[in-house]
This record gives C-alpha cells, sequence and structure tokens, in this order.
C-alpha cells in the first residue's frame, strides 16, 4: 500500500480542526502548518501528530508548498481546516492509489458545501478542487484561491469532500475581507488598477449570475444571502484597488 500524507493549513481553526483532522486519521502522516493561531488550535493537532509547524503567514499557496514540503508520503491529500473526508472518499482513495494509478499525478474532487448548517447546493456550483496529489509532481501557485502546477494528467474522484465554509455569516463575512485584499493585493502586483466600470457593474453581475444563472434561488433565502454577499466580495475587490490607487 503506498503511504499518504494529510496535511492541513491553520489559523484559529479551533472549533472545526478536531473533526478535519480525525477524518483523515487513517492516513500514515498528518503534517498541518499553522500561522500563528492563538486559540487552542496547534494543542489539538499536536494530540494527533508531531508535525504541527508555525509558519508566518505571507499567501495560502507558501503555506500549502511548505507543508508539502515537510510530508513524506508517496502520496499527499491535501486539506482545509472546515473540510472533512467522508468514509467513502476515504475509501475511494485508499483504492484509488493502491491501483498504482500510472500517469495520473493528482485527483479532483467534488465538494458539498455548507454554510450556517445548509446545504449550498446551487449558488456554489461545481466546485471542485485538486485534493489527491503525488509527491514531487505538484506545486501551488497564486496567492489566494491558490491553484495547482501538475505535471502529469488529473484524474476525478466521485466520491465527495465535506466543506463546512462558515459556520455563522459574520465568519463568512471576516473570510471575505481575508480574501479581498489579498485578491487586491495580487492584482495590483500584476498590473491590474481600478476601474469604475467594473466597481458598477462587476457586482449585479455577479449576483445574476449566482442567484439566476446557476439556479442559486433554489437554495431559498440562503442563496440570495450568499449571492448578495459574494457580489459584495467582488465590490470590496474593487473598492481596496481603489484604495491602493490612492496611497
Amino acid at each position: 500500500m503506498p503511504t499518504l500524507s494529510a496535511i492541513i493549513i491553520t489559523k484559529d481553526e479551533a472549533r472545526r480542526i478536531r473533526r478535519c483532522i480525525e477524518s483523515v486519521q487513517w492516513a500514515d502522516e498528518i503534517v498541518v502548518v499553522d500561522s500563528g493561531s492563538t486559540d487552542e488550535t496547534l494543542e489539538i493537532c499536536r494530540e494527533f501528530t508531531d508535525k504541527a509547524l508555525v509558519r508566518t503567514f505571507d499567501n495560502f499557496a507558501n503555506q500549502k508548498n511548505a507543508a508539502l514540503d515537510h510530508a513524506t508520503g508517496e502520496w499527499i491529500l491535501s486539506l482545509d481546516a472546515d473540510e472533512v473526508i467522508s468514509a467513502e472518499l476515504t475509501r475511494e482513495i485508499r483504492e484509488t492509489i493502491e491501483k498504482n494509478v500510472g500517469d495520473h499525478s493528482a485527483f479532483s474532487v467534488r465538494r458539498e458545501n455548507y454554510i450556517c448548517g445548509h446545504p449550498v447546493r446551487h449558488v456554489i456550483r461545481n466546485d471542485s478542487q485538486v485534493k489527491l496529489l503525488k509527491r514531487g509532481a505538484c506545486r501551488y501557485f497564486r496567492s489566494v484561491h491558490e491553484d495547482l502546477d501538475v505535471k502529469g494528467h488529473i484524474g476525478m474522484l466521485a466520491s465527495p469532500l465535506l466543506h463546512y465554509n462558515s459556520d455563522n455569516l459574520l465568519e463568512f463575512v471576516r473570510k471575505q475581507d481575508l480574501y479581498t485584499s489579498l485578491e487586491a493585493k495580487a492584482k495590483f502586483e500584476k498590473g491590474e488598477r481600478f476601474s469604475l466600470m467594473k466597481l458598477l457593474f462587476s457586482p449585479p453581475r455577479t449576483f445574476w449570475f449566482r442567484y439566476v444563472t446557476i439556479d442559486g434561488y433554489k437554495d431559498g433565502w440562503m442563496g440570495f444571502v450568499i449571492a448578495v454577499l459574494m457580489a459584495y466580495y467582488v465590490f470590496q475587490i474593487h473598492l481596496k484597488m481603489l484604495k491602493r490607487r490612492n496611497t
């Protein structure tokens, strides 16, 4: 059986990290890279692994690459603290790596999203991420909403990963504040500048796409709220681009 390392990045995730780690206790190794938690996150992680490390946060890609660098398994299962591996996905992952999948260097997983305890199936649609990686064949890039450079083919697993995004709307908005700051910084560093047209028209276009085009209304009141917040997310990015122009 090929060895597998689970890697997790954390920051003040004491409320969720135990559920996440318990779902991957079957892994040969668990590596945690923490960004300087002020709660009990590290203490909880160290109940399960002696590879709970602290690294000053600069961006998400570098945090995950640091975790990759400390992992020793032939395969890597990359998780966030708000994600949980289901029993079905556990079986499929173990069967997949045991089969020696040839030229596949990574596998994507479909995420089932939950916000405030509600399943969100439409307003966030087609949410799949590369989560199972062959060590040495993948590297993260992009500072926010990190992506992977994969040397080889990417397969698709059938079983879902459970993503408990936020326990309440305030937490969802706080996450947005961090992500929009990083997104605005990344865009500015790439040479993109503030556009009044984008500030005015991108948010309503985002709302229409989330709520109407991909049937976000079928998620009920939560679909409406999330569509509004995702439109506000886009607004905040362009507003922070304006602030950068004026500094």
